[in-house]
């Protein structure tokens, strides 16, 4: 069964305005949104590989499921001590998990998935980490007095 290149552009811009609507998405998080919508909605109602159209307006359909992704910055620069940096738009924070939250309307699990990262993947800074480890030790968190 043929993709109906005119239902497939409706069902996109319907559902890219919805989320658009609900949450605030940056111009990558939308065009990621969109790639997939339409490799999804292609290959649901044909058995081959999906190619690109003039109609459609992407370019980046033939790309493999997994190559698609390009982080902003490599994994390995991602993780400095004072901050962790965005792979999904190369932003610096001192805690990621609210920022994929607001942005992207990801989880940690989602991001780390997404990206291939281990399952340890930090979302706190580390020298952040550190930080409210100790002020917490200085004023006894988590310590109670025995009977």
């Amino acid at each position: 069964m043929k993709t109906d290149l005119q239902f497939l552009k409706s069902t996109v811009q319907c559902v890219v305005n919805q989320q658009l609507s609900q949450r605030n998405l940056s111009a990558l998080a939308v065009a990621d949104l969109t790639v997939d919508l339409v490799l999804s909605l292609m290959s649901a109602n044909t058995d081959e590989q999906p190619r690109p159209s003039s109609a459609v307006g992407i370019q980046q359909l033939t790309c493999p499921r997994g190559a698609r992704f390009i982080p902003a910055v490599a994994v390995e620069e991602s993780v400095q001590d004072e901050y962790l940096v965005c792979l999904e738009d190369g932003l610096r924070f001192r805690m990621l998990k609210r920022h994929l939250a607001e942005t992207y309307g990801m989880t940690p699990d989602e991001y780390r998935r997404k990206w291939g990262l281990d399952s340890d993947y930090p979302m706190t800074a580390p020298a952040y980490s550190r930080r409210r480890g100790e002020i917490a030790r200085s004023l006894k968190l988590g310590h109670y007095p025995r009977r």
